[in-house]
C-alpha cells in the first residue's frame, strides 16, 4: 500500500491507534484521522483520499451520510464496525464490511480489495479508446 493515503474515520481513540500503525506498517499514510460527520465532510472537501475506513457509528451517529458522499464520488471505503452489518442500508450493503475484532487481520487486505473494485469499475481512457477502436471496426 506505498502511498496509499487513507482518512480513517473512527471515533475510538485506542482502535485509531490500532489501525493508524496498521497502515503505517503496510506502507499507506493516514493522511486524516476524524471522529464525526461534519469533520470527516469538511476533510474530504479539501484532502485528496484514496481510501476510507469508515467507522459506521460515531457516537450516536450512524456514518451513512458519508458513505453516500464517498459513494457519489467513487472514493473506495470500508465499513468498520462493532455493530450488526445488518444496520448498513440496502444502498450500502455491496460495501466490504469488517467486524471490530477482526480489524487486525481483515482491515487492510479489505482495502486493498475496495481499491481495486474501485479501479475496476472505472475503466483507464486507454481501455474506452480501445473499445472504440473495436467497434468502429466491426
Amino acid at each position: 500500500m506505498d502511498g496509499v493515503r487513507v482518512l480513517l474515520v473512527e471515533d475510538a481513540e485506542f482502535i485509531g491507534e490500532l489501525i493508524h500503525d496498521m497502515f503505517r506498517d503496510a506502507g499507506a499514510a493516514v493522511v486524516a484521522q476524524t471522529q464525526s460527520v461534519p469533520a470527516t465532510l469538511s476533510v474530504l472537501r479539501t484532502l485528496p483520499v484514496d481510501v476510507v475506513c469508515l467507522d459506521i457509528l460515531l457516537g450516536p451517529q450512524p456514518s451513512f451520510a458519508v458513505a453516500d458522499v464517498l459513494a457519489e464520488r467513487g472514493v473506495p471505503f470500508v465499513f468498520v464496525t462493532a455493530c450488526d452489518p445488518g444496520i448498513v442500508p440496502e444502498r450500502h450493503r455491496h460495501q466490504l464490511v469488517v467486524d471490530k475484532d477482526d480489524i487486525p487481520y481483515l482491515l487492510v487486505p479489505a482495502c486493498r480489495a475496495a481499491m481495486a473494485r474501485a479501479r475496476l469499475r472505472r475503466p483507464s481512457p486507454h481501455v474506452r479508446s480501445r473499445n472504440r477502436t473495436l467497434t468502429r471496426e466491426l
